[in-house]
């Protein structure tokens, strides 16, 4: 048996600790932009196969309607798109405690778009984008 604590996940986006009102499930995705080679084959079926050189990733970090991180998230973009030159790209920092060595970082990071606004008759969740420009990973199981 393996144990997993979600408290024991640290996401840090700049100066924001994300360490509550996060998402009932996932409450944070990273996709990387592109595959890490691509490939082409010419017109008598030769393959060539090339390394991308492409680490950007999409990061979504999902909080509850209710989590007091929406209003930092919220303030660092106004900065962002009132600064000139932008004053919102920030590192980036995801930890899995719970492994000796599952770490995802990255040195530039912003908010890629401001989320979707949806309510109901329940609380929901936002979902914030942010794109990291080259991301490192050191992924590992427990």
């Amino acid at each position: 048996m393996k144990p997993y604590d979600s408290n024991q996940v640290s996401l840090i986006i700049g100066p924001i600790n994300v360490d509550s009102g996060r998402a009932k499930g996932p409450f944070v995705r990273v996709e990387n932009v592109s595959d890490d080679f691509g490939d082409d084959v010419g017109a008598d079926g030769e393959v060539v196969r090339f390394k991308t050189n492409d680490d950007r990733a999409t990061v979504t970090v999902i909080l509850m309607q209710s989590s007091a991180t929406n209003q930092a998230f919220s303030a660092l973009r106004n900065a962002d798109k009132l600064a000139p030159n932008g004053a919102g790209v920030v590192p980036f920092m995801l930890k899995d405690n719970n492994s000796d060595t599952m770490l995802l970082e990255g040195k530039d990071c912003w908010i890629k778009k401001a989320p979707n606004v949806e309510r109901g008759a329940e609380p929901g969740t936002v979902e914030w984008t942010f794109m990291v420009a080259s991301v490192v990973r050191n992924e590992a199981g427990y």
